[in-house]
């Protein structure tokens, strides 16, 4: 696919994380609340209290100005803070996310506005940012990316989130991805595997949903005809990506099933579909622009009047030329925006994503045994 202003305005993004990245690098030791040795969870708590207010502030600021939505997330809980501080040998200081925070951004634009007020606000000294993780470079493998930031006010880190809020939106399906991913590694058997994933329809989920705005129909109303439909599909896709079925989908939309032999292929069309619009755009590039009738305004526009034949039929007669035609004149159709539903590619990518690192004889084990189970509670409920 061509690069369009959409792919250079998200290099110059990934640029600007990795800059940031590398000022702020995610290095050991993590950082740390200014707490003295063997603090309690009462004394990291009572921190947040009296900081955590103040530590916000800012960032709020910051992300309004950038045209965001601030969204503050609730304290963690006891139990949780235990948990993570477990993962740090027991130093509860350690646990800097107690007061977090997420910026929300509906453009590549506004979320670069963000990191340069950030920047700023740290060379005059107004934040102290102490940790980045750059997960827009460096992403999930589930695909899930955010910019991560750990900033320090007098003693207390709390922690900023920025996101473009296309991404926000599949943050849940994206979490199943990463349920599934971390099971297969940990090998933590049948049971854990069949929670994180349901398993009926694995092997006829589609991949892509795609619809057009009206409601009207993607193959008849766009593309009128399904070949023309999965030329441009081909065109579209990146490389290495297969057209496996197109099924007809509600109000007209269309569900396509994709052939998954290139793992590298399908993680470049997450990227291109979760990212940014990649792929929408090079699919409304192929996209035919039909001719359709003109309206009666139009036709007066076009300077045509409109007449009765001998026979009771419709004429349009040309005003210059006094030429009459029996077809009516046409004009060139609105271009049609084509949508991908992003929930369902990546829970679908979870999925396929599955099927690919687990061996098939597992999966259809564990297919018989959900099968097996409703057999046997149907079979209890007629005794």
């Amino acid at each position: 696919m061509d690069g369009g202003p959409a792919a250079r305005d998200a290099d110059e993004l990934l640029e600007e994380t990795r800059r940031l990245a590398e000022d702020f690098p995610d290095e050991p030791p993590p950082p740390r609340c200014d707490l003295p040795e063997g603090a309690s969870i009462n004394e990291l708590a009572g921190l947040a209290y009296l900081k955590g207010d103040r530590l916000l502030e800012p960032l709020e600021a910051i992300v309004q100005e950038a045209g965001g939505e601030y969204k503050r997330g609730p304290r963690k809980k006891e139990g949780r803070i235990k948990e993570k501080m477990e993962e740090y040998g027991g130093d509860f200081a350690r646990v800097v996310d107690l007061e977090r925070t997420t910026g929300v951004f509906d453009s590549v634009d506004d979320l670069s506005l963000a990191i340069s007020l950030l920047i700023a606000a740290s060379r005059r000294g107004d934040i102290t940012i102490r940790r980045c993780k750059d997960r827009f470079g460096c992403p999930f493998e589930n695909g899930y990316r955010d910019l991560q930031l750990n900033v320090e006010l007098e003693g207390f880190v709390g922690e900023l989130q920025l996101n473009l809020r296309r991404i926000t939106e599949v943050k849940a399906k994206a979490h199943t991805v990463y349920e599934v991913e971390r099971v297969l590694k940990n090998g933590e058997g049948r049971g854990a595997l069949e929670r994180a994933v349901d398993c009926p329809g694995l092997e006829s989920e589609q991949v892509l949903r795609l619809t057009i705005d009206g409601g009207r129909s993607v193959i008849d109303d766009t593309f009128g005809s399904l070949a023309v439909f999965e030329a441009a599909l081909d065109r579209a896709l990146p490389r290495g990506c297969e057209v496996a079925n197109v099924y007809s989908g509600d109000q007209g939309g269309v569900l396509v099933r994709l052939g998954v032999d290139d793992v590298g292929a399908m993680a470049q069309l997450r990227d291109d579909v979760i990212f940014g619009s990649a792929f929408e755009e090079a699919l409304r590039r192929v996209t035919p622009r039909w001719e359709r009738p003109a309206t009666d305004d139009e036709l007066r526009e076009m300077g045509f009047e409109v007449g009765t034949s001998i026979d009771g039929r419709d004429l349009f007669i040309s005003q210059d030329s006094k030429f009459a035609r029996r077809a009516r004149p046409t004009v060139p159709g609105v271009e049609a925006k084509i949508s991908v539903d992003r929930s369902s590619f990546l829970e679908c990518y979870a999925r396929l994503m599955m099927r690919l690192m687990c061996p098939v004889p597992l999966i259809k084990l564990f297919c018989a045994a959900r099968q097996n189970a409703v057999l046997r509670r149907s079979h209890f409920r007629h005794v």
